[in-house]
């Protein structure tokens, strides 16, 4: 019998245990519910995948061959290290090996020709993984035409800002070739240098890139912003993970 949803992975966070837990020693792997759900609200079977501590790519083929799309949720940030500079105060907490677990993950998922979706630091994560580099601070990015504040916490499901979409982008045409967006913003760091192989497809009026895809090859979308928060209350990015779904469902027949 063939199964008839897609299989989404989401690379769930590892990250240190707060108190009050009496887990505090350990770390633990966690994943916001609203990621989850859009997956499923979308059409897709989601799982979770771990961060573990393997040096064999035979293990992410494994994993990821009984996936057929893959999801890089936001986090904390990555450690600069990984793309070539140091760590400046602005910098907020880093997990280096969740970081170098999580671009090979991509890296893998790349060559298996799997779709891929990145969202907030999943974004930026797409961007290091193709050889392009980061801010590690909103305030590090020169001649800002217009100051805005990109950590908009409160009703963080509410649209903060307009996102304007690059013409004949995939992007634009997943909105009906829509030129700009409402969004929320919840990240203090974005991309500086786009990776290689890599198009700018949506950016804010301040100057600050919002979104990222592939030139050419199986589907690859890095979304600043958090569509996920915003599809959990309403149909406004449906078309986002529609789109993410209706590629991985191609990939679904391929492996069935």
């Amino acid at each position: 019998m063939t199964f008839e949803k897609p299989i989404i992975a989401i690379a769930v966070s590892y990250t240190t245990t707060p108190p009050p837990s009496p887990f505090t020693q350990y770390k633990r792997h966690f994943c916001v519910d609203t990621y989850v759900q859009s997956i499923i609200k979308a059409g897709g079977l989601p799982i979770l995948i771990p961060t573990f501590n393997s040096k064999r790519e035979s293990d992410q083929i494994y994993l990821l061959k009984k996936a057929d799309g893959i999801l890089i949720p936001g986090g904390n940030d990555i450690d600069p290290i990984l793309y070539g500079e140091q760590k400046s105060d602005l910098c907020g907490p880093t997990e280096r090996e969740c970081d170098e677990f999580l671009l090979e993950l991509i890296r893998t998922a790349r060559q298996m020709e799997k779709p891929l979706l990145g969202i907030c630091k999943g974004c930026q994560l797409l961007n290091v993984a193709y050889g392009g580099t980061l801010y590690q601070d909103q305030t590090q990015i020169p001649n800002l035409k217009e100051k805005i504040n990109h950590m908009h916490m409160e009703a963080c499901q509410e649209p903060f800002h307009t996102v304007f979409l690059e013409r004949q982008s995939q992007l634009s045409s997943i909105f009906n070739s829509s030129k700009e967006l409402k969004t929320n913003s919840l990240h203090h760091q974005s991309i500086k240098k786009t990776g290689n192989g890599l198009r700018i497809n949506a950016y804010c009026i301040d100057g600050t890139i919002e979104g990222i895809e592939t030139l050419e090859g199986p589907f690859c979308l890095g979304i600043q912003w958090h569509p996920e928060v915003m599809y959990f209350h309403n149909d406004y990015m449906k078309p986002i993970f529609s789109s993410f779904i209706k590629e991985s469902i191609k990939n679904h027949k391929i492996n069935y």
